[in-house]
């Protein structure tokens, strides 16, 4: 089975940081970056699945998927954030998956899938 390529998009280096060695402890490739830089980074690096944190500096996770999915509909965009989430609440957004930080291994497993 090919290894997912995920990019992580988040305002936090540290939170940029976990979530790369979480990941690539699960086997996927992974680039992170903030949100200034995502659709470029988007561009040169083709992912399977972003994750995106809610609340950045200058835009919501939200708002930066409808916009992702706007222009690359095939990518898995998955909001993170540390606060509770319903997914039902941003399927306007075209969110398909919400995760809830900080996170445990396990929870990654399906969103790799």
């Amino acid at each position: 089975m090919k290894a997912a390529k995920v990019l992580i998009i988040n305002d936090c280096k540290f939170e940029r940081e976990v979530f790369t060695k979480l990941l690539q402890s699960k086997g996927a490739e992974v680039e992170a970056t903030d949100e200034f830089n995502a659709i470029s980074r988007i561009k040169a690096f083709e992912p399977d699945i972003a994750i995106v944190n809610l609340i950045m500096k200058e835009t919501t996770g939200d708002d930066l998927i409808a916009e992702i999915k706007n222009k690359f509909p095939h990518i898995k965009c998955v909001l993170s954030s540390s606060n509770p989430l319903s997914l039902s609440k941003y399927r306007s957004k075209q969110v398909d998956a919400v995760l809830e930080t900080p996170i445990e291994k396990e929870k990654l497993e399906p969103i790799l899938k």
